[in-house]
């Protein structure tokens, strides 16, 4: 290259007067709309091929232009603003990924302008592009602005060949071509942040899957431990190791029920009326209780998330184990019915039997009495005992949200389901 083919500012490659006063070629305006029409009915498909689509149409529509690209602006790693080639077409697409300084190129030469420009060989004043081949002897750029003119990038075209110029109709096709093309890479923006979106929600419940199932294995192993130590001790510290054991129960199938969420894959969300039966089948399976107790469920099909679903798994627990040790005594056959149900986000739980009942009902020095108003209060609410016949422990709190059983419960309302202890 000579030294009269060095130019000393940009003012010497910006052509831009030049080509608007060069003659207009004819073109087929039927090409351009099929060309439109086949761009609208990619992006609603393949944003991100829609984009390749468009630089390949460049090149189609603007005849004297080996190559086609789409520069986004960008940031590099030490935070300085660049153009990168995320899309590239003809003899460029080698290059594509490759990016240009944001103050030092022939793009934002294009955004500082505001408009389509045309540059006559711009390694002249952009050295960078010497070692580009084939050598760009003219280039065509149009800006890419969003909402309220904030700048996206810029659509180009290249020739490579000094017989091709550029002409007022391929700056008319690329400025076309530029407003469907800013949608299109929103298009695709939306779709990655869908992606990734969809990827953080798989990675959160993987995690909260194997939390839950780390918790699910310590609790089954404190009960183990705990199951162990009932060797050698008092007949008294038998039957608190039993108790506590019950409770490590309640919420080791707390857990389990997460690990199996329902069939939207719900992980925070607990079906009532499964968890129930569970608990209901352990507390009588026990030898002293078979075929003597008889044990319904009356349940609507209740979702609670984890905060309300192990209080009321321990309360029923509780009120279930006080029923089977003080209501049936010497062996006494009875029932106990279990109902929990929701109405306009108020939901209910009442446990009653029909045996003996308490002598004082409250029983306030109680452990199992106390800890069932305890978990009364963690649900908002205060716990209601009633005794003769049998006993009866009812409450009624309010659910945080709307619960999703209003859109699933079956026809009729109210599932039924009966066990008899031991079978």
């Amino acid at each position: 290259m000579s030294s009269s083919e060095f130019a000393t500012s940009v003012d010497e490659i910006l052509k831009t007067a030049v080509l608007y006063r060069r003659q207009p070629r004819e073109c087929s305006l039927e090409n351009e709309l099929a060309a439109y029409r086949e761009l609208s009915a990619l992006m609603a498909v393949d944003p991100k091929l829609a984009i390749q689509r468009f630089l390949e149409l460049a090149l189609e529509l603007c005849p004297g232009a080996g190559s086609a690209g789409l520069s986004e602006l960008a940031v590099d790693e030490a935070g300085d603003p660049i153009f990168r080639w995320t899309a590239m077409s003809g003899a460029f697409a080698p290059y594509v990924g490759g990016t240009t300084p944001r103050d030092f190129s022939p793009c934002g030469l294009c955004l500082d302008h505001h408009h389509a420009i045309l540059v006559e060989r711009p390694a002249r004043v952009f050295t960078y592009f010497k070692e580009a081949e084939p050598e760009i002897v003219e280039g065509l750029i149009v800006p890419l602005y969003d909402t309220g003119k904030r700048p996206l990038g810029t659509l180009w075209v290249t020739s490579h060949d000094a017989a091709s110029m550029f002409d007022p109709t391929d700056a008319r096709i690329l400025e076309q071509l530029a407003v469907q093309l800013v949608l299109a890479i929103k298009l695709r923006r939306k779709a990655k942040i869908l992606v990734e979106m969809e990827q953080l929600v798989r990675d959160r419940d993987l995690l909260v899957q194997e939390v839950n199932h780390r918790v699910k294995n310590t609790i089954q192993m404190t009960s183990a431990l705990l199951h162990l130590q009932e060797r050698g001790v008092s007949k008294e510290a038998r039957h608190a190791l039993k108790e506590a054991q019950g409770r490590l129960l309640v919420l080791a199938k707390v857990y389990e029920a997460l690990l199996h969420p329902g069939a939207e894959g719900d992980l925070t969300s607990i079906s009532m009326r499964p968890l129930l039966e569970t608990l209901v089948t352990a507390l009588c399976s026990t030898p002293q209780h078979a075929n003597r107790i008889e044990v319904t469920i009356k349940c609507d099909d209740v979702l609670l998330d984890t905060s309300q679903a192990v209080p009321v798994g321990l309360i029923v627990n509780e009120a279930m184990t006080n029923a089977l040790k003080h209501g049936f005594p010497r062996r006494r056959a009875g029932a106990v019915v279990i109902e929990l149900s929701e109405c306009r986000a108020l939901c209910s739980l009442q446990i009653s039997d029909n045996g003996v009942g308490f002598e004082h009902p409250l029983r306030e020095g109680s452990l199992g009495m106390r800890l069932i108003q305890s978990l009364a209060r963690q649900l908002g609410t205060t716990v209601e005992v009633k005794s003769s016949p049998g006993t009866t422990v009812k409450l009624e709190w309010r659910l945080p949200k709307p619960s999703r059983s209003d859109a699933t419960a079956r026809p009729g309302g109210v599932q039924r389901s009966t066990a008899t202890a031991g079978q």
